[in-house]
C-alpha cells in the first residue's frame, strides 16, 4: 500500500485543486487594443514544477511536470481544460487539451476496472472463508468411527469447493485489478504528457487566437 502513496497523494492534491473560469477572448472583430489588453491579463507569468516518484511493482519512475500555470490576472490553472475556451481547437494547445481529456477518461475507466478487480479479490477471500467455516462443522461431524472412509470423502468434498470458488475469484480479481491499475497508470501518464504540452504551448496558442504576433512563437 505504501508503494502507491506518492500517486495517491498526487491524486488527492489534484482533486483538491479547483477549476477556474476565465473570461472568453474578445471577438475576432475586436480592436488591437482590446486583444492586447486581454492578452496582458491572461498571459502566463509562472509555471512552478513538481517531481513525482511512481512505484508500481518493481518499476520505479521519476516524473516531472508543471504544478499549475500562473496567469497575469492572478488565476492558477491546474486543469488543462480550463484553458480550452481561450485557444482554437486546431491549435497545438487545443489539440493537446482534447487528447488530455480523452486519455484521462480512459484512465478513469481502467481505474474503476482495477477497483472492481480488487473488490472481487477481496470478495473471493471472504466467500471462501465463510464457506469453509460453514462446512467445517459438517466435515467434523462426518468423521465418525463407524464411517471413517465416508467421513474422509465428505471432508475432502467440503473443503475442495470453498477453496476452488474463493481462490478462483481471488485470483481472477487480482489479475483484473493488476491489469486495470497498470493500464490506468499508463493512460494517466500519457494524459499528463498531453497536459504538459497544453500548458507549455498555451501562450503561443493564445496569441494565435488573438491574432497577435510574437517573436518567440512560430
Amino acid at each position: 500500500m505504501t508503494r502507491h502513496l506518492p500517486l495517491l497523494l498526487l491524486m488527492l492534491n489534484a482533486c483538491a485543486a479547483q477549476h477556474v473560469y476565465l473570461a472568453y477572448p474578445p471577438p475576432y472583430s475586436a480592436t488591437h487594443i482590446e486583444r492586447t489588453d486581454y492578452y496582458a491579463e491572461h498571459k502566463p507569468v509562472d509555471a512552478p514544477s513538481f517531481s513525482q516518484v511512481q512505484v508500481y511493482g518493481s518499476t520505479t519512475t521519476l516524473r516531472q511536470g508543471t504544478r499549475y500555470l500562473q496567469l497575469a490576472n492572478g488565476a492558477r490553472v491546474y486543469w488543462a481544460e480550463d484553458l480550452q475556451p481561450l485557444v482554437e481547437p486546431s491549435s497545438v494547445a487545443g489539440i493537446a487539451i482534447a487528447n488530455y481529456l480523452d486519455l484521462r477518461m480512459v484512465a478513469d475507466i481502467w481505474g474503476w476496472v482495477g477497483i472492481g478487480g480488487l473488490a472481487l479479490s477481496t470478495l473471493g477471500v471472504v466467500v471462501g472463508t465463510a464457506m469453509i467455516l460453514v462446512t467445517l462443522p459438517q466435515s467434523i461431524s462426518g468423521m465418525t468411527e463407524t464411517s471413517r472412509v465416508a467421513g474422509q470423502d465428505l471432508h475432502r468434498f467440503n473443503w475442495m469447493y470453498p477453496l476452488a470458488i474463493g481462490g478462483g475469484a481471488s485470483l481472477l480479481g487480482s489479475i483484473v485489478s493488476g491489469l486495470g491499475i497498470g493500464l490506468s497508470m499508463l493512460y494517466s501518464n500519457e494524459a499528463q504528457d498531453e497536459r504538459e504540452t497544453a500548458l507549455a504551448t498555451y501562450d503561443c496558442s493564445l496569441l494565435q487566437r488573438l491574432d497577435l504576433e510574437s517573436e518567440t512563437c512560430p
